[in-house]
């Protein structure tokens, strides 16, 4: 593994990578919950832990999928 970055613009590089993709991240389980008609109760800390750690709050989404019975991957309409 590569050390972190140690210049202002390394840095700066990196945090951009990793906001991008928390909020693309965000974006698809946002559209996703809308789409299944999720509450905004559960869907909301969902965004915020996406937001926050992008990879565990995609796991936590998944996982209510998983309990509100509905399968993983399955097509979602769109309007």
């Amino acid at each position: 593994l590569m050390p972190a970055p140690t210049t202002p613009v390394g840095f700066t590089v990196l945090w951009l990578h990793i906001l991008v993709m928390d909020l693309l991240a965000g974006t698809w389980v946002y559209q996703r919950a809308q789409a299944r008609g999720q509450h905004h109760a559960v869907t909301a800390p969902i965004l915020l832990i996406t937001l926050l750690m992008g990879p565990l709050g995609v796991l936590l989404y998944w996982l209510t999928e998983r309990l509100s019975g509905a399968p993983w991957g399955s097509r979602v309409e769109q309007a």
